[in-house]
């Protein structure tokens, strides 16, 4: 309840940002490196309009991702695909439970376990952010993408990046409230994994020495009353004061209607 206070407080304080306020993706992989950005095509699935860009070497198990987030954000949900140049929506896979809402600021949590899902090394893979700017009345849904190659752990070099949780806000949903996509390169081995195998930060902390770190919080009512508090002790008074509006809609009823529009749009 605090958190989603603190949300319509700062939603209230500014103006909703449209899509043409950005250079880059205002939701985006910092790592593994996005693809190109463009205001006027971010709507266009599945990668908002962008070619594929440079692929980096990343690990079929223990790889992290990491995310920056330039303004309030809402149904974040992170996928991906076993293809070189997925062109369908359907292309793509979940792996994590839907992030309803996150504030400014980076999110570091692990990446797909590749190997677990039925991937092997040589395999170019493609990972997709969705999202919508929160408090958005039209709330359209943009994409941004990264691409990889997937390497053994063993030959992986990770290069550096910052791996940090400053937001101040990042509420999870529950595996069942969360979208669940079962795209062409689904297979038998994922049986299960959707929203069960990604560990997610829901306080800031920092910087992390390993995935192991995260504290597990997807479903869980103390962790999310702890992201609640974390996000009240971040709150100015005047904030506060603002007059705030509590969430409307519900988390299972945002991932249908999400997954409702974007089956219509596929």
């Amino acid at each position: 309840m605090l958190a989603a206070l603190l949300l319509a407080a700062g939603a209230a304080a500014a103006a909703s940002p449209a899509i043409t306020d950005f250079k880059t993706s205002p939701v985006a992989f910092a790592y593994p490196p996005p693809r190109a950005f463009s205001a006027s095509s971010a709507a266009a699935y599945p990668c908002g309009g962008a070619d594929p860009g440079a692929r980096v070497p990343y690990p079929l198990s223990g790889g992290r991702i990491s995310i920056d987030a330039a303004t309030l954000a809402a149904n974040v949900n992170i996928m991906y695909a076993n293809k070189t140049a997925p062109t369908l929506f359907h292309d793509f896979s979940t792996y994590t439970d839907t992030v309803l809402d996150m504030s400014v600021g980076e999110w570091c949590a692990p990446g797909p376990d590749f190997a677990a899902l039925g991937q092997k090394a040589g395999t170019n893979a493609t990972l997709l952010i969705i999202y919508q700017f929160y408090g958005n009345d039209s709330n359209p849904t943009y994409y941004t993408c990264a691409d990889v190659t997937l390497v053994e752990p063993a030959a992986y070099a990770q290069p550096a990046f910052t791996c940090s949780n400053t937001s101040a806000i990042l509420n999870v949903a529950a595996p069942a409230d969360s979208l669940v996509l079962h795209g062409s390169n689904f297979t038998g081995a994922q049986a299960g994994a959707d929203g069960e195998n990604v560990t997610i930060s829901s306080t800031p902390s920092a910087a992390l020495a390993a995935p192991s770190t995260l504290a597990a919080v997807s479903g869980s009512a103390s962790a999310k009353a702890s992201a609640a508090k974390s996000a009240a002790a971040s709150a100015s008074a005047s904030a506060k004061a603002s007059g705030a509006r509590a969430l409307t809609a519900g988390a299972g009823a945002a991932a249908l209607a999400l997954l409702a529009a974007l089956a219509l749009s596929a």
